[in-house]
């Protein structure tokens, strides 16, 4: 049998290669063509095979296609127990190394696909087989939902540059599960994926066969949720591709703006003016670009060291011309006009190369009057070419009074200014000028030019940020209302560069639909044919620039986390579930006053099912953080277990029509990990590396915290009861470990609060350098340790408490020690009679306003200890202080080495209570209530 099924599957995979080399498509091994009931004989024959004489490689391609449907069948949990018909059978080293020499084979002799990214590098065997399986079930709910949230973007990311559909998909995901990270991380893999499902029908050579397609299209559609995604998701990205060809649609979308590259040339400077009412008008200049000037003359801001700079009116003050670098665009007020020929912007010190780059930038273009427009913010800005249009405000300027006549034509009105020697008139320019209005202002040599307007009509397009172009979704219809100022028989309009096309028009007003767009930036070219012109050339007195944009609707996650009227942060950002839990990375609300917070916890299996949900107790939306991690610790002890089986905890916050907050911790997910089976107190180790090297496994019993013991990973392997009350156990692999702690309580029923603090034995060295060693790094282990099991994040944060405070009684005294654990005033008082050392010394470690950021605190503690002169070694005062406030971030190394550093540091105690006494004020700062809160 299995000898038919290796001819048979090489003349499948051959056939496909054939197909699909020439257009570099992969051929995937589950691509195999076998009917299920036929695979499941020859998985069986295979095992039979396997357990009697081993691995033979004339049958090398059946098991690749094995193992390729049990990674479509992995269900993110193990691996290797999928592709078993025999309990343990792939557990020899040699087995699954010459699997992957197979599929490296296959990807070699068929085309393969290869496996990429973090997740491949870390499960090198594994991830063979499950790239080959495309999409394993357990992830296809995520998949159909991502290409749900993305559907619109996705249409034009495949229109416009397919490649470039998976590392999109890769950069978009919120990172929820971690398990879906590693797969997006094969961006070829996604790439092909999502293009078949967009080409299903097309006529096209499939990408993935049509019935493995079918199949996997079936397996996304057993679930109700999925199947609406996915329909909805393929129906945008195949038809959005057709959509492109129409009038008003041949051009290119800009991307990132109108213009790819740098303007042409870098403009001078320019005036400004505001009125004052005080004042009157007050004189501005916008400053050039300088910074652009020397880049393109390959110069950096080094060369402006030595030259000084002054702005008109500022006689006495020069000030370093750097300034000018970072004031590009920005209005800086001058007190005195300059005079003609005169530069606006005084420069002393240039050399002469740089006088060349400089010396336009510094000069105003003179006129006989200069014309400055009104902006919505309320400044007049400079008009280069010096002309007006209806229905705007102007201010005109000039060194001397225009002439009367002509100020009344023109409607100007002369405006007080707030420096001598300028005349300066406020002119409002009509929707329709005459012809005694601009002939006035042409003798005033004030240009005229007709306007065209366009302004969004029917739904009202989004804001789009910073910038100030329209945006509409892809959803909707762009919808312009274009007029013009004077009669025309039509306009001229140009897309994005395309050839323009005429638009009749029997008014000055006229509506224009655009159609599907593809998204991105988009540029529309306007001209007005004046009435009686037979085409735009023979007339066109107005021209008109409109850009916008076309975005993708926001995903519903996405949107409603931005649009939550408040923020759930934690504090540091990036702390880690556990850190959380234990009140170590306090969580905080950020919103309005007067409101209720409910808080909740959910946790999600491997294929980012909701497992578990609890509702917790509410707070104020101005509770302290020690409120805030009351409550936290309640959902963490009512959800001990639901916490260690989860793959991803969801913290949230709720606050009525103000939405929701979550706060996501996935689970990384490493090769060689640990699972606890609560109900029969067995703890299994599971074993997917290359095995290119033996594993190490020891354990720390809980009641014998510090005690090491060496165990067999074979036996832990297949699973291995825990003794009561449990224990902390590390494996390590190729420089990689994975700790866990295993709580096994004697009863599952808590029956007294005593129960969480047992008795354990902490047997230190008699030396006190080892002993400091022991504790530290030991402390390490159980604080990175993954908590499995009943009270085990309890138990494990009880422990690290006491092995705290062992490093605290080692490193400052018992007696000391015992002080600052008490707190109060009082005690912190006593504490700092103890500390020894100058009077000084004591007095700043109560007085200086401590951070709980060992990184802020060390400047200053180092600072006091040379000062008062308790310790002038700088690097032993910041190990002193790490030690106080995370002893997990002092290192010091192996050997004697390391011995000889733990002595010296604690031979100065004086030092180390004065790091524990600051840690303790610290904290007590960190706690303080707010003193008043914002309205």
């Amino acid at each position: 049998m299995l000898d038919d099924a290796q001819r048979q599957l090489e003349a499948r995979f051959t056939e496909l290669a054939a197909m699909r080399k020439p257009l570099d498509y992969p051929v995937y091994a589950l691509e195999h063509g076998l009917e299920p009931d036929q695979m499941e004989l020859i998985a069986k024959a295979a095992s039979l095979e396997l357990r009697q004489s081993g691995l033979r490689k004339a049958h090398c391609l059946v098991w690749v296609a094995l193992a390729a449907e049990a990674g479509y069948r992995y269900a993110g949990e193990e691996y290797w127990p999928a592709l078993e018909r025999s309990r343990g059978e792939w557990r020899a080293n040699d087995f699954r190394d010459r699997l992957r020499t197979w599929f490296r084979a296959f990807h070699t002799t068929y085309g393969g696909p290869v496996p990429k990214g973090r997740w491949a590098a870390h499960f090198n065997i594994i991830a063979w087989p499950i790239n080959n399986a495309i999409l394993p079930r357990y992830l296809q709910d995520h998949f159909a939902r991502h290409l749900y949230n993305l559907r619109y973007e996705l249409a034009h990311c495949a229109q416009a540059d397919p490649s470039n559909i998976g590392p999109f998909l890769l950069d978009r995901y919120d990172g929820s599960s971690s398990r879906f990270v590693y797969f997006l991380q094969q961006t070829e893999l996604t790439t092909m994926l999502v293009l078949a499902l967009r080409e299903e029908e097309s006529g096209a050579l499939p990408r993935i066969s049509p019935t493995l397609l079918t199949r996997i299209v079936a397996d996304l559609e057993a679930k109700r949720l999925a199947r609406d995604y996915l329909r909805e998701a393929r129906a945008v990205i195949r038809t959005r591709r057709f959509a492109l060809s129409q009038p008003l649609r041949t051009g290119s979308a800009l991307v990132g703006g109108a213009d790819g590259g740098q303007p042409a040339t870098i403009s001078g400077p320019r005036l400004a003016a505001k009125l004052v009412a005080d004042r009157g008008l007050s004189l501005a200049l916008i400053v050039p670009d300088f910074a652009a000037a020397l880049t393109r003359a390959g110069l950096n801001a080094a060369a402006l060291r030595n030259v000084r700079m002054r702005l008109p009116g500022d006689a006495e003050r020069w000030t370093p011309a750097s300034n000018l670098l970072t004031w590009a665009g920005q209005p800086r007020e001058i007190a005195t006009f300059p005079p003609p020929a005169a530069p606006v912007i005084a420069l002393q010190g240039e050399t002469q190369p740089l006088c060349v780059i400089l010396d336009p930038l510094c000069h105003l273009e003179e006129r006989s009057c200069w014309v400055l427009r009104r902006f919505d913010d309320g400044l007049y800005r400079q008009v280069v070419q010096g002309h007006v249009r209806p229905d705007q405000s102007y201010v005109i300027l000039a060194r001397r009074p225009l002439p009367d006549t002509d100020v009344a034509l023109a409607g100007l009105a002369s405006v007080p200014a707030a420096m001598p020697d300028m005349a300066a008139y406020r002119l409002k320019v009509a929707s329709r000028m005459t012809e005694d209005q601009a002939a006035a202002l042409a003798r005033l040599t004030i240009g005229t030019k007709a306007a065209i307007w366009v302004e969004p009509a029917g739904l009202a397009p989004r804001p789009a940020g910073a910038e100030s172009v329209a945006r509409w979704l892809s959803t909707e219809p762009v919808i312009l209302r274009i007029r013009a100022d004077h009669d025309v028989s039509g306009f001229v309009a140009r897309l994005d560069g395309a050839e323009p096309e005429r638009i009749a028009a029997r008014t000055s007003d006229v509506l224009l639909a655009l159609g599907d767009l593809p998204l991105g930036r988009h540029q529309l070219e306007l001209a007005a044919i004046p009435s009686g012109s037979p085409s735009a050339a023979a007339g066109a007195v107005a021209t008109m620039t409109f850009a916008f944009e076309v975005a993708a609707p926001q995903s519903w996650p996405e949107a409603v986390r931005a649009k939550a009227g408040f923020r759930l942060v934690a504090s540091p950002s990036n702390a880690r579930l556990e850190e959380v839990l234990a009140g170590r990375a306090p969580l905080s609300v950020i919103g309005p006053g007067g409101r209720q917070v409910q808080w909740s916890l959910d946790t999600f299996d491997a294929g980012g099912n909701l497992v578990t949900t609890s509702r917790g107790s509410t707070t104020g939306a101005r509770a302290t953080e020690a409120d805030i991690t009351q409550v936290i610790a309640r959902l963490r002890s009512a959800n001990s277990e639901a916490i260690d089986r989860a793959h991803r905890v969801d913290i949230s916050a709720a606050i009525d029509e103000l939405g929701v907050q979550t706060l996501r911790f996935p689970h990384a997910v490493e090769p060689l990990r640990w699972i606890f089976e609560p109900k029969q107190h067995v703890v299994r180790l599971i074993d997917e590396t290359a095995h290119e090297e033996p594993i190490e496994v020891t354990g720390l019993p809980l009641a014998r915290p510090l005690e090491r013991i060496v165990l067999a990973a074979p036996a832990l392997i297949d699973g291995q009861a825990v003794e009561s009350p449990g224990m902390l156990l590390t494996a390590r692999y190729r420089g990689r470990s994975q700790t866990a702690f295993v709580s096994a309580p004697a009863s599952a029923t808590l029956h007294s609060f005593a129960e969480l603090d047992l008795v354990q034995r902490f047997a230190l060295p008699v030396r006190d350098a080892e002993a400091l060693l022991l504790l530290v790094r030991t402390l390490a282990l159980w604080t990175r340790a993954h908590a499995l099991g009943h009270l085990a994040i309890v138990r494990k944060a009880v422990t690290v408490d006491k092995l705290r405070e062992k490093v605290a009684t080692l490193a400052a005294g018992a007696d000391f020690a015992s002080l600052l654990k008490n707190g109060g005033p009082a005690a912190l008082k006593a504490a700092r009679d103890m500390v020894g050392g100058s009077p000084g010394f004591r007095s700043r470690m109560c007085s200086h306003a401590w951070d709980v950021s060992l990184r802020e605190s060390i400047p200053a503690f180092a600072s006091y200890a040379s000062t008062y002169q308790v310790e002038t070694d700088a690097k032993r005062a910041a190990a002193a202080l790490a030690l106080a406030f995370d002893p997990l971030r002092l290192r010091f190394g192996y050997g004697s080495e390391a011995e000889t550093k733990a002595e010296r540091l604690l031979a100065n105690r004086t030092l180390l209570r004065g790091a524990y006494l600051a840690y303790a004020h610290a904290r007590d700062h960190a706690d303080d209530p707010a003193i008043a809160a914002a309205s």
